[in-house]
């Protein structure tokens, strides 16, 4: 899936993230990540019902979500550090 950085930095509540942009449709772009998720290790733990997945590996975790903005798909993913 081709995607440009369009944002990048540190949320409100202190977290690393990043926003991706491609002109792939939002199922495309759910199932590559996933699965390049899964390639490198990182398992589906939960999905709510905004559509915001949590990933995680080991006691890592990352949110994950992706949503249609116009002509774009927007693909968001922020580090969740360990407790």
């Amino acid at each position: 899936i081709p995607a440009s950085l369009i944002n990048m930095g540190t949320s409100e509540t202190g977290r690393p993230f990043v926003v991706l942009a491609t002109p792939d449709g939002s199922d495309l772009v759910n199932q590559a990540v996933a699965d390049r998720l899964a390639k490198a290790g990182w398992a589906a733990v939960s999905t709510d019902s905004s559509g915001l997945t949590t990933f995680g590996r080991g006691s890592r975790r990352v949110w994950l979500r992706v949503e249609t903005s116009g002509v774009l798909t927007e693909i968001t993913v922020e580090y969740v550090p360990d407790r």
